[in-house]
């Protein structure tokens, strides 16, 4: 299963800082299109960098598997969570902390081909032979859509299948990437989950102040631009939703 868009930062008492240097900290996120290729590439390591930057906090990003990182998290063996907590899915539940403000919108959606209509509804969806993008709890989206092919597999796969003319639209994760995204079509209105990613930390002093200092950075690197712009290096531009004015559903 591709890990979804989430980290786990591994802090203090859990699995320590580096040295005796309060400022440092080892963040652990998954692998996935856009987002990180496991070698130091994507969409979080670019903002993990730039917040270093900018904060002056000492960071090293590492990659870690989703489900690995919910199950520490849930045993108390890391501090904080960052990215695609995603509290509406079944593999996620709503946890008291401190949440920073949200840095990117996520979602998982239906895609048909480039140059296809886009599809609109679950009711047309359900007409239609589906095939399903590994890198998620798929269960909840069964509920809607109960032919839905328990195959899951890369998005590439996906698009493949839809080139031989094996299945009509999948269903994958928001956004695509700009590796592939440009052979896609899918109605940006139209979502079957939707959640904002940020930085989650259990409550404490040492987390707030490092959220604190997070939210600061998301702020500005949002009013300058930087973040949309880094954004669209990894994933498709047109698929940009201004987390900030957006809620979970």
């Amino acid at each position: 299963m591709r890990p979804l868009i989430l980290a786990a930062l591994v802090a203090a008492l859990c699995s320590g800082r580096a040295g005796a240097d309060p400022s440092s900290w080892y963040i652990t996120t998954g692998i996935s299109p856009g987002w990180s290729d496991g070698k130091g590439h994507g969409f979080a390591h670019d903002v993990i960098r730039e917040f270093q930057i900018q904060s002056g906090e000492s960071v090293q990003l590492e990659t870690f598997p989703l489900r690995r990182a919910i199950g520490l998290y849930l045993r108390k063996g890391t501090e904080c969570l960052m990215g695609g907590d995603a509290p509406a899915m079944d593999a996620f539940r709503p946890m008291e902390g401190i949440y920073s403000l949200p840095f990117r919108r996520s979602g998982i959606v239906i895609y048909s081909l480039a140059g296809t209509p886009p599809v609109h509804s679950v009711e047309e969806a359900r007409q239609l032979r589906l095939g399903l993008e590994a890198g998620f709890d798929f269960h909840r989206i069964l509920d809607l859509l109960p032919g839905l092919s328990h195959e899951a597999a890369p998005a590439e796969n996906q698009i493949n299948k839809m080139l031989a003319g094996r299945i009509d639209a999948y269903v994958g994760l928001f956004p695509p990437s700009s590796d592939y995204g440009a052979q896609l079509s899918f109605d940006p209105n139209f979502m079957l989950m939707t959640w904002n990613d940020t930085l989650h930390c259990r409550a404490g002093e040492a987390n707030e102040i490092l959220v604190e200092s997070f939210n600061k950075f998301v702020m500005s690197y949002q009013k300058s631009g930087a973040l949309r712009r880094t954004f669209g290096k990894h994933f498709m531009p047109n698929a940009w939703v201004d987390p900030s004015t957006k809620k979970d559903n």
